[in-house]
C-alpha cells in the first residue's frame, strides 16, 4: 500500500481559489481528509503479526501517519494456512476488544504459535497533522476530497475566492463522495465507478 502526498493535490486545486495560498489548502486537505475517512472508513490497512502462544493481548501499528479508527476483522491462521496462502479462521469480532490508540485484546489465549498467524484487518483515520493520505483513496475519491476543500475554502466569508452558493453544492458534493465510499467499501469495490479521477466536473 502507498500513499498521495498532499501537495501532489494541489494542482487540481489551485485554479478554483485564486488568491488562496498552498498552507491554507494544505491544512484543508488535513482536515477534510480526516472527515472523509472517519465518515466512510474506507481507508483499510492489513496487518500482520506473529501469533503468539498464550498471549491475548497485542499491539497494532499502522506503517501510515493514520490512526486506527476500529478494527474491522480478525483471522487466525495455522502454518499450513500461512504456507497455503489461505485465509485462515475469522474470529468473531464482537469478542474481541480494541482499546485506542493500539492495544487488542483476544477472548481467549491462542494454543499454538504461528509466524503471520495473525491479520487484523483496521479501518484508518489520517493523523491531525499528516500530509499524506492513502493512495487508493486519493485515487478513488480524490475528486470527492477536492470538492470538500473547495466547499469550505470558499464557504469562508470575505476572501477574493469566496463563492457562498458554490461552496454548497461543493459540500453537497464532497457529502455524496462519502457515503458513495462507504457503500463502495461495503461492498469490497465491487462495481467502483472510476470514471471520475479529477476535479474537471467542478467547472
Amino acid at each position: 500500500m502507498k500513499v498521495v502526498r498532499y501537495d501532489q493535490l494541489l494542482d487540481g486545486i489551485r485554479p478554483y481559489l485564486p488568491g488562496c495560498n498552498d498552507g491554507m489548502i494544505i491544512r484543508a486537505l488535513r482536515s477534510t481528509g480526516q472527515e472523509f475517512c472517519r465518515r466512510s472508513q474506507c481507508w483499510r490497512e492489513k496487518i500482520k503479526q506473529n501469533l503468539v502462544a498464550g498471549t491475548k493481548t497485542y499491539t497494532l501499528t499502522s506503517v501510515f501517519s493514520a490512526d486506527i479508527q476500529r478494527i474491522h476483522d480478525v483471522w487466525f491462521l495455522s502454518a499450513t494456512d500461512v504456507t497455503n496462502g489461505e485465509e485462515g479462521t475469522l474470529q468473531d469480532i464482537g469478542r474481541i476488544k480494541f482499546t485506542p490508540p493500539v492495544t487488542m485484546v483476544l477472548p481467549v489465549n491462542p494454543a499454538q504459535s504461528v509466524t503471520n498467524g495473525l491479520v487484523v484487518n483496521v479501518v484508518l483515520t489520517p493523523q491531525y497533522n499528516a500530509d499524506e493520505i492513502g493512495d487508493e483513496v486519493a485515487n478513488l475519491w480524490g475528486f470527492a476530497l477536492e470538492a470538500g476543500v473547495i466547499g469550505k475554502l470558499k464557504s469562508m466569508p470575505s476572501q477574493p475566492w469566496s463563492d457562498e452558493r458554490g461552496a454548497r453544492d461543493l459540500l453537497t458534493r464532497f457529502d455524496d463522495g462519502v457515503t458513495q465510499a462507504e457503500t463502495d467499501t461495503d461492498k469490497n469495490f465491487t462495481n467502483m465507478d472510476l470514471t471520475s479521477s479529477g476535479p474537471g466536473w467542478l467547472i
